[in-house]
């Protein structure tokens, strides 16, 4: 799949679920994308490893989000796939999700974070090789899963 597919389907979602796209919500997207890194070091912290593929992919799709605000980005991607982004490796998960923290934090609003936005798909590849986990598969799973989940979802305006 390519990055951008994915990227384009992460859009048509956040517009039929009526979550917000404009970078007027940079913040707000910056603080999810840092909890999707939180709750990876959640599950890893209580051994939840069946949960890992899952807090990967979350962190995938809320990353996406960002190229999504910059329309004039265009395919920042260049067409490549899952297998075309190299992996930044990590020597264990707490340095690999200390250093997509600290990458996020980074991340200015401007089109310099385009190179961000890439390495820290990167560093998430790395952590994914890392556990043994098809990143692609996981982010394919999630966005199936989120398909199926009400309006708002997660929110304070979620319509059950």
């Amino acid at each position: 799949m390519r990055i951008y597919d994915l990227q384009q389907e992460v859009y048509n979602l956040l517009k039929e679920k009526g979550f917000p796209i404009g970078k007027d919500n940079f913040n707000v997207k910056l603080v999810l994308l840092h909890t999707e890194v939180s709750e990876l070091a959640d599950a890893v912290k209580k051994g939840r490893i069946e949960d890992y593929g899952q807090e990967l992919a979350d962190i995938i799709i809320r990353l996406l989000n960002i190229p999504i605000m910059y329309p004039h980005w265009g395919d920042i991607w260049n067409g490549g796939t899952f297998i075309d982004i190299p992996e930044i490796k990590c020597n264990d998960l707490w340095e690999g999700m200390l250093n997509i923290h600290r990458e996020i934090s980074k991340l200015n609003g401007t089109d310099t974070d385009k190179l961000g936005v890439y390495k820290i798909f990167a560093l998430t590849k790395g952590l994914s090789v890392f556990l043994g986990i098809n990143l692609e598969y996981e982010c394919i799973k999630k966005m199936e899963f989120n398909w199926q989940r009400p309006y708002q979802y997660g929110t304070a305006n979620e319509k059950k």
